[in-house]
């Protein structure tokens, strides 16, 4: 008799688990705004999306607020120790835990902000060591396909933390800059890049991660991670330098919502 009962308890355990697997499985919408505009008291956490003209869903971190879901597309504190120095096809794909430190991936984020009748917005939400806060929004935003190297185009800024986008000289400026990771370049350094006396080949090379680099730019969210006291002057860091100047900073969120 108490092999039976133990075989109904493991039997309801299994399907209970199987339940919620399924469950996790379902796709919940086209993305983070379209999730809350279904239900405005959904909780924040991870959902199966799919957006219009995507083969297959993917899961997304939503942050919810009272005015609408916005979708996580980068993710750094440091918990996780992502490493961000990665390839072409894995800043293509997307990397990390969508719970945690993560990079959603170029074709993930051409297909979240290229849905038809939907505009995106931009949001970046800035930490540093003494947890003040900031954040740069951008009204309009959009990465291009892959046959053009999935280039960055941002709308006009509002926020606290400046436009670290728009550099200075102009010739830096990041705005339509194609992405380049270390071993694919489209950076502007064109045969070498030079600063100051410092002569290098590119600038994923030199700051050692992906981002929309030109020869190279201010903003880089996805350089080395660096914690005090060795977070100040470094060549590769969480660098957003209209806020904090040559400060690696605590933590970097990039979050889109589409409407």
């Amino acid at each position: 008799m108490a092999d039976y009962r133990l075989f109904g308890c493991i039997f309801i355990i299994t399907l209970c688990f199987q339940g919620i697997r399924s469950q996790s499985q379902v796709i919940q919408g086209r993305d983070c705004s379209d999730i809350w505009q279904k239900n405005n008291n959904a909780a924040r956490g991870v959902y199966l999306i799919q957006p219009d003209g995507a083969i297959a869903p993917f899961q997304v971190y939503c942050e919810i607020t009272q005015s609408g879901g916005w979708t996580y597309i980068q993710f750094r504190n440091g918990v996780d120790g992502v490493y961000f120095n990665k390839p072409w096809s894995s800043y293509e794909q997307g990397f990390g835990n969508v719970n945690g430190e993560h990079w959603l991936g170029l074709k993930n984020m051409n297909i979240l902000t290229n849905q038809k009748n939907r505009k995106c917005k931009l949001r970046i939400d800035l930490q540093d060591f003494s947890n003040a806060t900031a954040y740069a929004q951008y009204d309009t935003f959009n990465i291009g396909p892959n046959s053009t190297f999935y280039p960055l185009t941002v709308g006009e800024y509002s926020g606290t933390a400046g436009d670290a986008f728009n550099g200075t000289p102009a010739s830096e400026n990041q705005y339509g800059r194609a992405f380049s990771a270390q071993d694919i370049a489209h950076d502007g350094c064109t045969p070498k890049c030079r600063i100051g006396d410092l002569v290098f080949k590119s600038c994923s090379y030199r700051v050692q991660s992906g981002w929309w680099f030109n020869a190279c730019g201010l903003a880089n969210l996805n350089g080395k991670y660096y914690a005090p006291p060795n977070h100040l002057y470094q060549a590769s860091f969480l660098s957003w330098p209209t806020w904090r100047f040559f400060e690696s900073l605590k933590s970097t969120t990039m979050s889109v919502i589409c409407n």
